[in-house]
């Protein structure tokens, strides 16, 4: 008959446990000397050999499981070599085979030196700071070195980033092949140098500046340089921008071949010279104002100038407005052809001279007042005149009023046809004078009254 054992054997000697042994179990030898541990062996268990100096761990040793050599100095878990110290951290060598780590180092450090064949991480150093060198083959990064900064050198083969290095500052040099970003360098800036191939961005530059130099060859900036200021030059072939040069000022210089702006000069204003060949604007010119020359040719604005004025001259052709002067105040000159308004001047005044043909109005001048001249052909009103006071005179035909004058006071002189009025005239009095014919009243005369003369042909009161 047979009996299966758990403990076989265990011995104590000025301590709690001294000697352990088990068979057809899981602990097979264990023996501990004025500690908790310091010798335990297993051989068909996860744990085969641990063994332990004065501290919690010292080298634990595994064959078919996960960890294979476990070795600490002077931290958690301790060593000696001639009685000394030489080593200080809590795990100083980690191997592993068949696992996902292999081997582990630690000087003085949280991890100094970590490699892994068949896993993520291959090899990882680090010397007095976070991460030193890491290394990595079949994973995303393949090298990563950092010297006394967050990341001094990092390099992938198969992945976004190829190549990066930073030495006291963010990134100083970046390289990617498969990738947005080719090359990028840093030097006490923020970007210093970028290439890019199959990207956006091919070339970019920056000396003590934001931008300095930018090139781009499958991308809409094509060529960008900047000294001391924010844009220098600025180049771009199959995009809207084609050049932009600036000197100490906003704009300097822009051309754009298929674009809508063509050429665009600025000296020290605002805009100095902007040429469009096959845009809306043609060509504009400014001289310390607003606005000094504009021209288009297949756009509505054809001509326009100021001098030291909002506008000087406008002209148009085939749009609404064909020629608009302008000196010294709002609107001087004004001519339109096939639109509403066809002629209109002003001098030193809002209105002084303006011309209407098939439209309401046909001919309006006024001089120092609002209104002073004013003739329309086939509409209610024909002509209108007036001097120093509202209405001096007005004529019209085919409608109601025929002529009506006023000479300082409010209406000196009305004549109708075809109307129930036909003739009344007023002097310093409300009514003088009035004449109908083919109606009720065909006399009235009055003085300084309110009726003084009234007579009347084919009525009921004969006299």
């Amino acid at each position: 008959m047979y009996v299966e054992i758990k403990v076989w054997c265990k011995v104590s000697v000025c301590s709690k446990v001294w000697f352990k042994v088990s068979v057809c179990s899981k602990v097979w030898c264990k023996v501990s000397v004025c500690s908790k541990v310091w010798f335990k062996v297993s051989v068909c268990s996860k744990v085969w050999c641990k063994v332990s100096l004065c501290s919690k761990v010292w080298c634990k040793v595994s064959v078919c499981s996960k960890v294979w050599c476990k070795v600490s100095v002077c931290g958690m878990v301790w060593y000696k070599k001639k009685k000394e110290n030489i080593m200080c951290s809590k795990v100083w060598c980690k191997v592993s085979v068949c696992s996902k780590v292999w081997c582990k180092v630690s000087v003085c450090s949280k991890v100094w030196c970590k490699v892994s064949v068949c896993s993520k991480v291959w090899c990882k150093v680090s010397v007095c700071s976070k991460v030193w060198c890491k290394v990595s083959v079949c994973s995303k990064v393949w090298c990563k070195v950092s010297v006394c900064s967050k990341v001094w050198c990092k390099v992938s083969v198969c992945s976004k980033v190829w190549f990066k290095v930073s030495v006291c500052s963010k990134v100083w040099f970046k390289v990617s092949v498969c990738s947005k970003v080719w090359f990028k360098v840093s030097v006490c800036s923020k970007v210093w140098f970028k290439v890019s191939v199959c990207s956006k961005v091919w070339f970019k530059v920056s000396v003590c500046s934001k931008v300095w130099f930018k090139v781009s060859v499958c991308s809409k900036v094509w060529f960008k340089v900047s000294v001391c200021s924010k844009v220098w030059c600025k180049v771009s072939v199959c995009s809207k921008v084609w050049c932009k040069v600036s000197l100490c000022g906003m704009v300097w210089c822009k051309v754009s071949l298929c674009g809508m702006v063509w050429c665009k000069v600025s000296l020290c204003g605002m805009v100095w010279c902007k040429v469009s060949l096959c845009g809306m604007v043609w060509c504009k010119v400014s001289l310390c104002g607003m606005v000094w020359c504009k021209v288009s040719l297949c756009g509505m604005v054809w001509c326009k100038v100021s001098l030291c004025g909002m506008v000087w001259c406008k002209v148009s052709l085939c749009s609404k407005v064909w020629c608009k002067v302008s000196v010294c105040s709002k609107v001087w000159f004004k001519v339109s052809v096939c639109s509403k308004v066809w002629f209109k001047v002003s001098v030193c005044s809002k209105v002084w001279f303006k011309v209407s043909v098939c439209s309401k109005v046909w001919f309006k001048v006024s001089v120092c007042s609002k209104v002073w001249c004013k003739v329309s052909v086939c509409s209610k009103v024909w002509c209108k005149v007036s001097v120093c006071s509202k209405v001096w005179c007005k004529v019209s035909v085919c409608s109601k009023v025929w002529c009506k004058v006023s000479v300082c006071s409010k209406v000196w002189f009305k004549v109708s046809v075809c109307s129930k009025v036909w003739f009344k005239v007023s002097v310093c009095s409300k009514v003088w004078f009035k004449v109908s014919v083919c109606s009720k009243v065909w006399f009235k005369v009055s003085v300084c009254s309110k009726v003084w003369c009234k007579v009347s042909v084919c009525s009921k009161t004969p006299y």
